[in-house]
């Protein structure tokens, strides 16, 4: 009981990390619960003037970091949440990740949120 206890504490911790880092970068906010508390280590991010898709072709390509996107089998969700019909960018965090995952993360999406011309 305490390793998983310590494997959910990790996950928050990473979880309350990104969504921090992630106020600070235009065109890209999360979606859902601001904080970490009460809250899954899934982060759904929207953009404002990006293609999710490109966004998350460009951090599997260019920096590695691997994401879903689109509507995550939802679209009635993101029909309410106002992500439809784009979608998002979701992140997930494991037992895995640490802090240091989400700051690559979190840099990779400040490089790429300034971006205008898409391949």
């Amino acid at each position: 009981a305490a390793a998983a206890l310590f494997c959910i504490a990790g996950k928050q911790a990473v979880t309350a990390r990104f969504l921090e880092g992630l106020r600070d970068i235009p065109r890209l906010r999360a979606v859902g619960r601001r904080g970490a508390e009460g809250r899954a280590a899934v982060v759904s991010v929207a953009c404002e003037g990006i293609d999710p898709a490109f966004l998350a072709d460009a951090l599997g390509r260019e920096y590695g970091v691997l994401t879903r996107v689109g509507l995550h089998c939802a679209p009635n969700a993101h029909r309410t949440l106002g992500t439809y019909p784009a979608g998002t960018v979701r992140f997930s965090f494991g037992p895995w990740n640490t802090e240091a995952h989400a700051d690559a993360a979190l840099t990779a999406l400040r490089e790429l949120s300034g971006r205008d011309v898409w391949n």
